[in-house]
């Protein structure tokens, strides 16, 4: 019974009867309608089909397993600058996981050839993870610029730079709507696409800030992939890879709001369509893993639980909160709390272990890129 929550008050209030109304039609007493309104008691199961005919929904939808069709969809708000400026710990802790340095410098010497300084546009830049990773590998001279929705992380970013002594230009703005004025050699976003609302335009708009025969690169891991990507030692395996609905999820994001699950994979064929040449795509080879013992895995570990809010117990507040949205989002009620309960006892099992937690996790991260046009630059 707890995964049900009646929606009659709410149907009876969008067809603007009163409770009176609705027992004549249904053949009970006012005083029934009101205690299933308060959750005071359910209706008989006979009862349900003729409920749901008569508010013309389904009985999922009249039980609260389902979103009702007129439930307006919350966007996720990945795509906005307040969700990030709030979640600075999650970047750091997540972006240092991403990249062996020798793979980086692999595809600067190797694939990309970049032997001469370049001018490289870093796209929703956060803190500057890409650059840190980039500007000690890229020729002496070389320029790094960073634009980002969010104050907070551009004037961390700023910190951070003005420390290490590297060379920066830093950019608070929406980069789908600046004037870029300057054109770039090496146009880049990391984990961006995944999260905006239109990363078509997105890329698009990166394609228009490159100079002729500069590289746009995007590099994004793929969401499906990630469901199978965590291993932890003396856990289930497969109740770490359940889906449990999230396809749904995907699914209403992608169709409501634009926001692309599968981008990662996608991504040849959109640089195909906005135009570039010469593309390419390839996976980092990087595979993060830790034995649960006292050898450097503890900074791993404690990563692994807060990035993944196992670190504690979810508040009945934050739980309800949380089935409301996947529900929002596509999920019935049954895998909505399903999903949540395993995320629990998962967690739960998680903290049981802290103290030699022991995984394998793979990032999976697909690089893809391409050129402006068909000039040959950098010996490519």
């Amino acid at each position: 019974m707890k995964a049900i929550q009646l929606r009659i008050g709410t149907l009876r209030k969008q067809k603007g009867i009163s409770q009176k109304m609705l027992a004549g039609a249904i053949g009970v007493t006012p005083q029934s309608v009101s205690k299933w309104e308060t959750g005071a008691a359910l209706p008989d199961i006979g009862l349900l089909p003729a409920l749901a005919t008569f508010f013309e929904v389904s009985v999922d939808e009249l039980l609260g397993l389902k979103s009702l069709p007129d439930d307006a969809y919350e966007p996720s708000g990945t795509g906005l600058s307040g969700y990030w400026s709030e979640r600075m710990e999650y970047l750091k802790r997540t972006r240092s996981r991403l990249w062996n340095k020798d793979y980086f410098q692999f595809l600067i010497e190797r694939v990309w050839k970049i032997k001469t300084p370049v001018r490289v546009l870093d796209c929703g830049c956060g803190y500057g993870a890409v650059g840190l990773q980039m500007l000690p590998l890229l020729p002496e001279g070389s320029s790094y610029t960073g634009i980002d929705l969010s104050e907070q992380l551009i004037t961390e970013a700023e910190n951070i730079y003005k420390k290490l002594g590297y060379p920066a230009k830093w950019i608070h703005g929406d980069f789908i709507t600046y004037p870029f004025i300057e054109k770039y050699d090496l146009v880049i976003c990391q984990c961006v696409l995944r999260h905006v609302d239109q990363p078509f335009t997105f890329l698009k708009k990166m394609k228009e800030a490159a100079q002729d025969g500069g590289l746009v690169i995007a590099m994004e891991p793929n969401r499906e992939t990630e469901c199978d990507s965590l291993y932890i030692d003396r856990l289930d395996y497969g109740a770490l890879c359940s889906r449990n609905g999230l396809r749904k999820v995907w699914k209403t994001e992608f169709e409501h709001q634009g926001r692309d699950y599968a981008v990662a994979v996608r991504l040849p064929h959109m640089m195909k369509k906005i135009g570039l040449s010469h593309i390419e795509s390839r996976m980092n080879d990087h595979v993060q893993f830790a034995f649960g013992d006292a050898r450097g895995g503890e900074k791993l570990s404690e990563d692994l639980l807060e990035i993944n809010e196992w670190n504690e117990p979810l508040s009945e507040a934050d739980l309800k909160a949380r089935t409301d949205y996947l529900i929002n989002h596509g999920m019935n009620r049954e895998e909505a709390v399903g999903f949540c309960q395993n995320q629990q006892k998962t967690g739960e099992n998680v903290r049981m272990l802290r103290e030699n937690l022991a995984y394998t996790q793979l990032p999976s991260m697909v690089i893809t890129f391409g050129r402006k046009a068909e000039t040959v630059k950098f010996g490519y």
